[in-house]
């Protein structure tokens, strides 16, 4: 096949995170009794026999003695190079690489695989001989959503619709639905081997509309706990969880933990929607490859059943995308309301602060204040107490008694007014000197500036 590109897809297959041991799983539907086969694990050398069988009787040219089927090769783990929680494909380097060969699958699928993000593409496969005519139709999906990817690569030969699907799932649950429904649904998939990928869709909406559903909830706890919900919607939460919410930090952390969540539940929901418009597409596309071969057409019964199973879960999927809009719009509401709510609290935490600071800059100042009626009384009393010592101790007297309290009233106003002019003329030379000191900034623009002249004036003189 000319769509085949080997030479990239041993370049690829390096790329692939893969185990060393090989276990896939094989089941049948057998288009003509609409019945399915038992599981069975194969290992590397079971593999091996069971893709010559596959290539014999699906993959090649169509051999009227070969019964037409729908084979599905399963296993678990994501070739992807997650960076969280990887976990590596449970199939050999090998063994993936006989099965590329033997199912004829291009080189598409291992780009699609190893790609981290969604993923939907079609390929038409010719013969080598350069006709014209189409052979087979590949069709790829990758879902990693919620970090549970599913990956699948059909390879459906126009001819008679037999089908070669190689399914990788991350999550053993998931993997086990999807089993489980392929046994039960095998005969919808014998009449269309696109079911195959509309039964993988519902599975897949199921699984994250459980999740929104979720995070829905989470949501209501929220606005019911801090009581910006409408009374007729509130709902009854524990005691503990409203505690545990009234703490800002812990109320901001679950608002931006479910905003990211519905972030995803967007992407995903979209997804969904263009999942539905591709199975369209490729159903088209398929119609369009019978007819260049010369094949009848799809009844018009079987195209209305199998295009309305997909439009019932795409208008599920869009409410999904706009609910999950709605929802976005509330919780950037309420993160805004809280942090509105936080700015507040911290503006009445700071006008508290500076009232507190106030009251006791005021009390700094009476106590100021305070000081200086001390220090006068200190100025005015000191110098009689000083003349009335000094007087006690008998270092000198009068011989006119009577004059002494003349002597001592002079003496201690004297005194007294020394010590205030004394007093007066160092709080004026204080002052004086505080005019005259720069403040510090302008002081250190006059060093540059001076540094800078000086500078000048010794490149001059050099």
């Amino acid at each position: 096949m000319e769509a085949m590109e080997s030479d990239d897809i041993q370049s690829l297959l390096p790329l692939a995170l893969v185990t060393e041991e090989t276990i896939i799983n094989v089941r049948r539907v057998r288009y003509q009794s609409q019945t399915v086969s038992d599981r069975i694990s194969l290992d590397e050398e079971g593999l091996s026999e069971e893709l010559q069988k596959i290539n014999r009787a699906i993959v090649g040219p169509k051999s009227f003695a070969a019964e037409r089927e729908f084979v599905l090769l399963s296993t678990t783990g994501d070739p992807a190079r997650r960076t969280i929680c990887p976990r590596p494909l449970n199939i050999s380097r090998t063994s993936l690489a006989s099965l590329m060969d033997a199912c004829e699958f291009p080189a598409y699928v291992l780009r699609a695989c190893i790609f981290k993000r969604f993923h939907m593409s079609h390929h038409t496969q010719y013969s080598d001989n350069g006709s014209q005519r189409p052979e087979a139709l590949v069709v790829l999906l990758r879902n990693p959503q919620h970090g549970h990817s599913v990956n699948v690569a059909l390879r459906i030969r126009l001819v008679d619709l037999s089908t070669v699907c190689f399914l990788s799932v991350l999550n053993e649950d998931t993997s086990r639905t999807i089993e489980k429904t392929f046994s039960e649904r095998g005969r919808l998939i014998s009449t269309h081997p696109l079911y195959f990928l509309i039964l993988v869709m519902e599975i897949r909406s199921v699984e994250h509309n459980a999740a929104f559903e979720k995070t829905l909830y989470q949501i209501y706890e929220v606005e019911s706990a801090t009581e910006m919900t409408p009374p007729f919607w509130k709902m009854q939460i524990p005691s503990m969880t409203k505690k545990w919410l009234e703490d800002y930090d812990n109320l901001l952390r679950r608002l931006h933990e479910l905003h990211t969540q519905l972030c995803h539940f967007d992407t995903v929901s979209v997804f969904y929607t263009k999942w539905a418009v591709f199975l369209f597409g490729s159903i088209d596309l398929l119609e369009e490859l019978r007819g260049e071969v010369g094949l009848p057409p799809m009844s018009k019964r079987e195209s209305r059943i199998i295009r309305e199973r997909i439009q019932f879960t795409r208008t599920r999927s869009e409410y999904t995308v706009t609910k999950t809009k709605e929802m976005l719009a509330r919780v950037k509401g309420q993160i805004n309301v809280v942090f509105s709510l936080v700015t507040q609290k911290d503006s009445k935490v700071n006008i508290a602060v500076a009232e507190h600071s106030n009251q006791l800059a005021t009390l700094a100042a009476n106590d100021s204040e305070t000081m200086k009626t001390i220090t006068v009384l200190t100025l005015l009393f000191l110098p009689s107490n000083l003349i009335t010592s000094i007087w006690a101790a008998g270092l000198f007297e009068i011989e006119d008694r009577s004059r002494n309290y003349q002597v001592y009233i002079v003496a201690t106003m004297t005194l007294t007014i020394a010590v205030f002019a004394v007093w007066l003329l160092y709080l004026q030379c204080s002052s004086l000197r505080r005019k005259g000191m720069r403040p510090i900034h302008m002081a250190a623009l006059d060093y540059l500036s001076l540094g800078g002249k000086a500078s000048q004036i010794a490149a001059q003189k050099t």
